[in-house]
């Protein structure tokens, strides 16, 4: 039930699930800046009157866990093309990415690995929660992807496989728009974009289980924060 994903040893592999909720072997390697992707558990105790204020710990019972945490990254363009059809549903046509009614669930597998006792964490059922795509004047273009899944297997840090990174180019930085934002046919430079996707999971859906039955979206919400330079941008208030 370890967390945050940090130092140099750590790594994240991914891949979709042929099977909503039954792992698979990843076969992507991604380069995180941060992320805290882990299982969380709770526990039942009746709270009840005994004689004691000390509560006994045979009557103690494991109970819901449920995996949840988020990854932040700067990807290049085959990353891009990897996690945008997760994010927003649908398989990518050519260069174009469409919103769909379903999501694709996929394992992550995380190496924490200090060099002497690491371990490997794999996460089934996995879906995209949230995405948050940023892009600052002078910097590069990132993602904040929230991730929530079913449940977590551990095994030893000899368990992750050989895979290698994607270096065929680097991640995109904002000057690589020459064209700006195009909204309409119309081109608007900017300072700063935030666009915000929330997939509003159901994450309660456990059911008669301990673990999650299904991660269903049940609606959709996204938003654009846009900073120009000074200057009338009224032409975009009803795109």
């Amino acid at each position: 039930m370890a967390n945050e994903i940090m130092g140099v040893q750590c790594r994240l592999g991914i891949k979709e699930e042929v099977t909503e909720g039954t792992a698979v072997t990843v076969d992507s390697l991604l380069e995180i800046i941060s992320g805290d992707i882990a299982l969380m558990e709770t526990e039942h105790h009746a709270q009840g009157l005994a004689g004691s204020r000390s509560q006994w710990a045979a009557r103690t019972r494991a109970n819901i866990r449920r995996v949840s945490g988020s990854i932040n990254l700067q990807p290049n363009a085959a990353e891009w093309a990897l996690l945008l059809p997760w994010i927003l549903g649908a398989d990518a046509n050519l260069t174009a990415y469409a919103l769909a009614e379903t999501l694709q669930p996929f394992t992550a597998v995380v190496k924490r690995d200090n060099a002497t006792d690491g371990k490997v964490a794999t996460y089934n059922g996995c879906k995209v929660s949230s995405a948050v795509i940023s892009s600052d004047q002078g910097g590069p273009v990132s993602l904040q992807m929230g991730i929530e899944g079913r449940d977590e297997t551990i095994a030893a840090a000899g368990g992750f496989p050989a895979l290698t990174l994607n270096v065929a180019t680097g991640p995109f930085i904002t000057s690589d728009s020459a064209a700006a934002l195009t909204v309409a046919g119309t081109a608007f430079p900017f300072r700063r974009l935030v666009i915000s996707g929330d997939n509003m999971l159901d994450m309660g859906r456990f059911l008669n289980s301990t673990t999650r039955q299904g991660l269903q979206p049940m609606g959709r919400s996204i938003t654009c924060e846009l900073s120009g330079p000074y200057g009338g941008k009224e032409t975009l208030y009803p795109t």
